[in-house]
């Protein structure tokens, strides 16, 4: 009869081998923002845009790209800033 410790021992490596595999991949797929380019909050955004949560909430979709962290909403300053200064373009 086999050891079974040691079959646990070989199943565990296999995953631990195929689980190093998926986060490499999913690191190298993964969109970065641009190095000068910061991202800021939702909350932050509001802020800098001068409008309440509310109304960017209703408006981002059509106006900003946003990333998502979880289930938070990450905008870039860069556009934010380009957004305010459109008309003085």
């Amino acid at each position: 009869m086999s050891n079974p410790f040691a079959e646990l021992n070989s199943r565990l490596d296999q995953i631990e081998h195929l689980l190093s595999k998926v986060l490499i991949n999913t690191s190298l797929n993964v969109p970065k923002a641009k190095e000068d380019d910061d991202l800021v909050t939702f909350k932050e955004a509001a802020s800098i845009l001068h409008m309440s949560e509310d109304r960017l909430y209703y408006v981002h979709k059509d106006l900003f790209k946003a990333r998502r962290s979880g289930k938070r909403l990450l905008f870039s300053r860069q556009d934010l800033i380009k957004y305010l200064n459109r008309d003085n373009g």
